[in-house]
């Protein structure tokens, strides 16, 4: 979902974003859409999605 033209995406979005990145060293994306969000973590292999999954549960 990209943002409409004109219609930036809010401060909190970015912040937490920046935030969420920060502790998982890898990329976060949130997005909202009408009636729902959605937040996307790339991460890089099987190993690399095992560390994120450490570091949330932690």
């Amino acid at each position: 979902m990209p943002p409409e033209p004109g219609n930036p995406r809010p401060a909190a979005f970015l912040e937490l974003e920046h935030v969420l990145a920060e502790r998982l060293s890898t990329k976060v994306r949130i997005e909202m859409g009408v009636n729902k969000g959605r937040m996307t973590v790339e991460f890089a292999d099987l190993e690399d999605l095992e560390r994120l999954y450490r570091v949330i549960n932690s």
